[in-house]
């Protein structure tokens, strides 16, 4: 029930509903299906298995792996090291920290910030005011929106669209097709196929 706290090594088994405010420890494993509503705290090294929803405000911590179709709503904090398979929705406000790994098909939005190191593939829509830091890689057919800020030595692919206003900073490689609209800035060295 509310406020329910979950000990290291607890698990929480398929199609579970948690109710707002539970704290899950270390180690916790969270199944498929699982509910995990407002407020949740998940501490490092957890498991949310294909399906999980994991509601506003919710905090997954460092090196924590989140399986494919996972939601992770507005204002969610996603740690170091997550791993986010493909599908995920990553909502407004959220952030994602230095090399987590963002899969195929996910969409990350408004305001989101995805540090450096992070690698975000083909397909993935990364929304208006987004900022992706150096060396980030961001593949093949992705859509970055106006005002977005992609650092030194990133790597945007073929197909990709980046539209008004978005800052690319000295360094950035830039591949066919790739759509560079009004007013954005490209800064030096940047090549741009």
């Amino acid at each position: 029930g509310d406020g329910a706290a979950d000990t290291d090594g607890a698990a929480i088994a398929d199609g579970t509903a948690n109710a707002d405010g539970p704290a899950f420890a270390n180690g916790a494993v969270v199944a498929n299906g699982a509910a995990v509503s407002d407020g949740t705290a998940i501490a490092d090294g957890a498991a949310i298995a294909d399906s999980t929803v994991i509601a506003d405000g919710a905090v997954v911590v460092d090196g924590a792996a989140i399986a494919d179709r996972t939601a992770i709503a507005d204002g969610a904090a996603i740690a170091v090291g997550a791993a986010g398979t493909d599908g995920v929705a990553v909502a407004d406000g959220a952030v994602v920290a230095a090399g987590a790994a963002v899969a195929d098909g996910t969409a990350i939005a408004d305001g989101a910030a995805i540090a450096d190191g992070a690698a975000v593939a083909d397909g993935t829509a990364i929304a208006d005011g987004a900022a992706i830091a150096d060396g980030a890689v961001v593949a093949d057919g992705a859509a970055v929106t106006e005002g977005t800020a992609i650092g030194d030595g990133t790597a945007i692919a073929d197909g990709a669209a980046i539209a008004d206003g978005g800052a690319i900073a000295n360094g950035a490689a830039i591949a066919d097709s790739g759509a560079i609209a009004n007013g954005a800035a490209v800064a030096d060295g940047a090549a741009v196929a």
